[in-house]
């Protein structure tokens, strides 16, 4: 598809460009504005929070008031690129002069997803940046990050979105797309975007061309299949202490037990045919090999089995 006829998602058409856009951040949004006016931003913010809430929206606007340029700006997917090299790589360019404006910054994100040696090399970078260097590191798990790294920075806090907030968002955006929606649709994207703005606005764009009368079990279905895929993630990381939270999705799932293991071996399908033979691949096998039989009979006792068993 040419560049010309891609159309971009609603979350990222309406992503915020300045500070007095963000919505549901008050607080957040307040503290950079007070570092701003005195001219005192830090050189290390770590920003945390829910998933959707605007972590790297706020420090890609912030990069953009310290008048760092677009050539200047280093974004860095922790969840893709997490090992020493990438941080060898940030070094590399910590001494090079800005290009396009008075300061280079580095924005992490998910920068939980770290290695160990990782993090302690990019604690080292943080005690002492060059002047014009800013890093703006992103994470939704700050437990996960060393207490040292946690110390040196100063965090900016994001919340869940409140449903107000959420509201409003759909209702602007709604009426600028000329999207239709009747209230039960909206009480279930309200129900169902867990406080992220990100999401809310991704069910609205998917009611797009459905009847009103069929948009808020449309959304139902659409929230099941996202329950499903991150219940699939919690099944692959396969990490000790993840079995409250796969229960927790267990239980506020009411599609039919056999609905979600054919949703399952569609998520292990897909990371099969991505990963190969290589980990991933080879736990998303085991774990299509627990589902292989239908769940007719066993229930719901046996789809719960069966992930506390693949959780052992």
């Amino acid at each position: 598809m040419s560049e010309e006829n891609t159309v971009p998602e609603l979350f990222t058409k309406y992503r915020p460009y300045k500070l007095s856009e963000v919505v549901g951040q008050e607080e957040a949004v307040a503290s950079l504005k007070a570092m701003i006016s005195r001219n005192k931003v830090k050189h290390a913010l770590l920003f945390t929070g829910p998933s959707g809430t605007g972590k790297t929206t706020l420090a890609r606007i912030l990069a953009r008031r310290i008048e760092c340029g677009e050539h200047d700006l280093m974004e860095v997917n922790a969840a893709d690129f997490r090992g020493i090299d990438t941080i060898r790589d940030i070094r590399s360019k910590m001494g090079l002069a800005a290009i396009s404006g008075k300061v280079r910054v580095c924005i992490v994100d998910e920068c939980h997803q770290l290695s160990k040696e990782a993090q302690s090399s990019l604690l080292k970078m943080l005690e002492e940046p060059p002047k014009h260097f800013y890093f703006m590191l992103a994470t939704t798990d700050p437990q996960k990050l060393l207490r040292t790294i946690i110390t040196r920075c100063t965090e900016i806090k994001l919340k869940a979105v409140s449903p107000t907030a959420i509201k409003a968002l759909v209702a602007r955006v709604a009426e600028a797309e000329k999207i239709p929606y009747s209230q039960e649709a909206l009480d279930n994207i309200l129900e169902f975007s867990d406080g992220s703005a990100r999401k809310a606005l991704v069910f609205l764009s998917a009611l797009e061309g459905i009847p009103e009368a069929d948009q808020a079990d449309y959304v139902q279905k659409t929230a099941s299949r996202t329950a499903s895929n991150k219940l699939g993630s919690l099944l692959l990381a396969h990490k000790p202490g993840t079995w409250k939270q796969v229960a927790q999705i267990l239980r506020e799932m009411d599609e039919e037990p056999e609905s979600i293991r054919q949703m399952l071996l569609a998520y292990m399908g897909a990371v099969m045919l991505n990963a190969g033979h290589k980990g991933p691949g080879l736990r998303a096998f085991d774990i299509s090999e627990a589902f292989k039989e239908p769940l007719h009979y066993g229930g719901r006792g046996l789809l719960i089995a069966n992930c506390f068993f693949l959780m052992k």
